[in-house]
């Protein structure tokens, strides 16, 4: 009995010596590092006045931006090598127009009320022009973004929608099949604001305030694919605020903006190329403009 009794604990102190020493050979958990010096824009774009409610922006290549405003349904291509505007497409009946995309050679641009145009070869004078009733069931809608993965446009939803009425701190986002041309009837993503406040509490950067954390709305201003990391980051224009997560909608990061800086970030897009990131802010009581930021590898 004794040397039966004597072999179990061996095992058993054997076994408890095996999982302390695999657990202290796990890598620690790092903090997550933004790859940009969001405080520090490598350059300002003091952007033309028609511009000062700039809401959306995307990428058309290296050196060019397509822009919206919430006012004119104009398409503005903004030269950022030139610093100018270099044409305007007047293709859409006026309306509060918060996001643009670029798929292909067609751009996708979204209206509040969730009405989707689409562009088709807008580089072409044959260009055609479509509108989609997409059934988004919210009622405000700004954030705009095309995912390369998976061939849709995502769409976020600044105000709740119908499905959350009962849950306050859900925030969704929708994919929209281009080829069906239909909304999903389902949100690809869901946010919720509870655990992305308890998350900045314990993170605790990114210009960290008690008090903006606790008064986070999360009122989605738009949204963009890192073309690296595939995370989407989020811009919340009511909080100064811009939020990472994985594709999978995992919290990873809450970044507050400097208010002085950011006077009202609307748009958010990247050079697929560089992954350098651009911010556009409304003019407000100044002047808008467009923030260029370069990207650190980790």
């Amino acid at each position: 009995m004794f040397n039966k009794i004597s072999w179990k604990i061996i095992l058993l102190n054997c076994l408890i010596a095996f999982l302390v020493a695999g657990c202290k050979s796990r890598p620690a958990q790092h903090a997550y590092i933004l790859p940009y010096k969001i405080s520090e824009p490598t350059e300002i774009f003091i952007v033309p006045e028609i511009l000062h409610e700039i809401s959306g922006i995307t990428a058309i290549n290296a050196n060019k931006l397509a822009c919206v405003q919430d006012e004119n349904g104009i398409i503005f291509i903004y030269d950022l090598q030139k610093k100018k505007i270099l044409v305007e497409y007047h293709l859409l009946p006026d309306g509060d127009y918060e996001g643009i995309a670029l798929e292909n050679n067609n751009l996708f641009v979204l209206r509040s009320d969730g009405i989707l145009f689409k562009i088709a070869d807008y580089k072409d004078s044959t260009r055609m022009v479509a509108g989609f009733e997409t059934g988004i069931p919210a009622k405000n809608n700004e954030g705009l973004c095309f995912n390369k993965t998976t061939g849709k446009l995502l769409i976020a939803c600044k105000s709740k929608t119908i499905t959350a009425k009962s849950n306050k701190d859900l925030r969704e986002v929708y994919g929209f099949n281009i080829q069906k041309e239909e909304l999903e009837a389902q949100p690809v993503l869901a946010f919720n604001l509870s655990e992305i406040k308890n998350f900045a509490r314990q993170e605790k950067s990114g210009s960290y305030d008690q008090k903006r954390v606790d008064e986070l709305k999360l009122r989605i201003s738009d949204i963009a694919i890192h073309p690296f990391t595939k995370e989407l980051y989020v811009l919340s224009a009511k909080d100064h605020t811009l939020l990472i997560f994985s594709e999978h909608g995992e919290i990873l990061h809450v970044e507050m903006l400097d208010p002085l800086l950011f006077n009202k970030p609307e748009g958010i897009t990247f050079i697929k190329e560089s992954a350098e990131l651009f911010i556009s802010n409304e003019g407000g009581d100044g002047k808008p403009s467009i923030l260029k930021f370069g990207y650190n590898s980790k």
